[in-house]
């Protein structure tokens, strides 16, 4: 009886010790786990922050890109007013000089 309690208490201990190990090597993980969930949260604020600027200069290009063509309608706009308005001015001319010579 007292061979098997020794045993017993032997194996207890044993346990006790390795349960301890497997506590340290837990807040080991733990604390590394801590330390890439921080490393995460700060690369997806980083995603976040890349994403909101790509996102900005994006709308600004479009922006950009929209007030170009619409100067490009206007300057196409003068040029046919002026183009008709020379037109009109050449046909009147003519008839006009016309009409003295006749």
């Amino acid at each position: 009886y007292e061979r098997e309690r020794a045993a017993l208490h032997r194996r207890l201990g044993e346990a006790e010790a390795a349960l301890a190990e497997e506590r340290e090597a837990a807040a080991r993980l733990q604390g590394s786990l801590s330390a890439a969930e921080d490393r995460l949260a700060g690369l997806k604020r980083q995603l976040a922050d890349e994403t909101d600027a790509h996102a900005a200069t994006r709308r600004r290009h479009i922006e950009e890109l929209e007030a170009r063509r619409e100067e490009e309608r206007r300057q196409r706009k003068r040029r046919v007013a002026l183009a008709i308005g020379s037109g009109v001015a050449s046909v009147a001319a003519a008839l006009l000089f016309g009409r003295r010579r006749g």
